[in-house]
């Protein structure tokens, strides 16, 4: 690869930057060709390949100049024995705490860098490097969140690479990647690179299955998107007719996701109805709903799947109409509605809000990002109050990192919980006064069992008494997240019970 043109393509791709910046940007490039040289990937290419590639990702999607000096220069202190305090003095406070955070996220290592040749060995098993990695990740995004952004891309262009990684090493990077990285990048909406994160672990853990089912795969959207073809046909005639300003495109489910959906289904490709979706995009939240009742129009809805996502929008910021629908020769289809900054939010998650310089105008502000996220700060104050590293560890995967459930207060307000969480969980998500004083609950208006497991979109209600009771041992077998494991046991203890 030619460093002068990846340095090229980075120089353009930053032209919504001032003058004053470029020259910055100018002065960060050639410090980092300069830091970087003579070094090699197990690839064969430069070393400062990939630091460009991350750099260009943030530029593409906008990102204010630090954060992109900082994708330049993150690996300059861990692999170029370059103190932090130079990269302070040479391009500011900023940008060399972001490089700190990027290191200490990488000091869990069977080496020093998956590409370099120096060796560490630090044995600890894959659980414990894990935990530790969650543990730091955490940290690192009640701090700044452009560390966690940096590290998702580096991860996402390493992942590119892994064939040239020794073998051994393949399945544990996979493994991390499919468990931490992917879960990180959906819960901040970063849709898209959640999928390519999946999609490139998916080949090294299951090897087998994945040789069988892409070519499934491949024959099954190649056949949908036929059959798409049609009905977009359709319904670009009917918006036209009905003066409507909107595109339409296919949406191709990624590999993984498939996978997964297909599990459900016996392999059954016919049975998943958003294998290629239609999607329609329009100007405006108005036009959504109106293109809605186009749709419905023309294709008869299958009850029970229509979803609006932008009246209640998911906890990760993704906004949508999505509806199912009977199309010609009574094939399902699904068909997704939005407006053009739901689609940018849908693909980027955080980092659209660079895009739309809702964090540059009056520079970087971290607390303000935390408000949108409020998931963060919940996990931060987990990591505080769990000293066992690997309850911890577990704890995150099944409260944060899990398969979601979106359930509704009666009021309208969402929880967002893990699959097969109970109206216990449920009761505590609310606060813990709320699960001490349960003594029953309603799911969609009717008596449920407090033991039941709730489904997508069920209505809770918890049904208490003035006298909180406290809540039973056996409590314990019923329910899924930390947050309710850990007030319950706090009451039994105090209270002896």
């Amino acid at each position: 690869m030619n460093i002068d043109q990846e340095a090229q393509n980075l120089i353009e791709l930053s032209n919504y930057l001032n003058e004053k910046e470029i020259l910055k940007l100018n002065k960060t490039i050639k410090y980092a060709i300069k830091a970087h040289q003579g070094q090699k990937r197990f690839s064969g290419d430069p070393y400062i390949i990939h630091p460009f590639k991350i750099a260009q990702y943030l530029a593409s999607k906008k990102f204010d100049l630090i954060t992109i000096q900082a994708a330049l220069l993150h690996d300059t202190y861990e692999d170029c024995d370059i103190s932090l305090n130079e990269i302070s003095k040479l391009f500011g406070k900023s940008v060399s705490q972001i490089v700190s955070g990027v290191s200490k996220l990488g000091e869990i290592r069977f080496r020093k860098n998956w590409f370099s040749n120096e060796e560490i060995i630090i044995k600890l098993t894959n659980f414990e490097r894990q935990s530790e990695t969650i543990k730091k990740m955490i940290l690192a995004m009640s701090k700044d969140i452009r560390v966690i952004i940096i590290k998702l891309i580096d991860r996402a262009h390493n992942m590119e690479t892994l064939q040239f990684v020794p073998k051994e090493k393949q399945y544990r990077i996979a493994k991390e990647t499919m468990d931490i990285f992917a879960p990180i990048a959906d819960r901040l909406g970063m849709g898209e690179l959640k999928s390519k994160l999946q999609n490139l672990a998916f080949p090294y853990l299951y090897r087998k299955e994945y040789t069988l089912f892409i070519k499934m795969y491949k024959k099954a959207t190649k056949n949908r998107e036929i059959y798409c073809l049609r009905i977009h046909k359709s319904l670009l005639k009917l918006i036209i007719k009905n003066k409507l300003n909107a595109k339409i495109e296919a949406r191709v489910k990624s590999v993984y996701s498939t996978y997964v959906k297909l599990n459900y289904y016996d392999g059954d490709f016919e049975k998943v109805s958003d294998l290629v979706a239609l999607r329609i995009i329009v100007d405006n939240e108005d036009a959504c709903y109106q293109a809605m009742g186009l749709v419905h129009k023309l294709y008869r809805p299958i009850p029970n799947k229509i979803k609006d996502y932008i009246s209640q929008s998911k906890p990760n910021g993704y906004q949508s109409l999505h509806t199912t629908v009977f199309g010609p020769n009574s094939q399902i289809l699904e068909i997704q509605i939005r407006t053009k900054e739901m689609d940018r939010q849908a693909k980027f998650g955080i980092a659209s809000h660079w895009y739309y310089k809702e964090y540059s105008k009056k520079g970087f502000n971290n607390r303000k990002i935390a408000k949108t996220i409020p998931w963060i700060k919940e996990m931060a104050k987990w990591s505080s109050m769990i000293e066992d590293i690997d309850e911890f560890s577990l704890s995150m995967k099944t409260d944060f990192f899990s398969d979601r459930i979106f359930v509704f207060t009666p009021k309208g307000d969402i929880k967002d919980l893990p699959i097969d969480s109970s109206p216990i969980d449920f009761a505590f998500s609310v606060h813990s006064e709320v699960g001490y004083s349960m003594i029953g609950a309603k799911v969609n208006g009717k008596i449920a069992q407090i033991s039941s497991k709730l489904n997508n979109s069920d209505i809770v209600e918890i049904l208490t008494t003035k006298k909180p009771i406290g809540p039973k041992r056996d409590w314990l077998n019923f329910i899924k997240t930390y947050n309710a494991r850990y007030h319950i046991k706090k009451y039994l203890k105090k209270y002896q019970r």
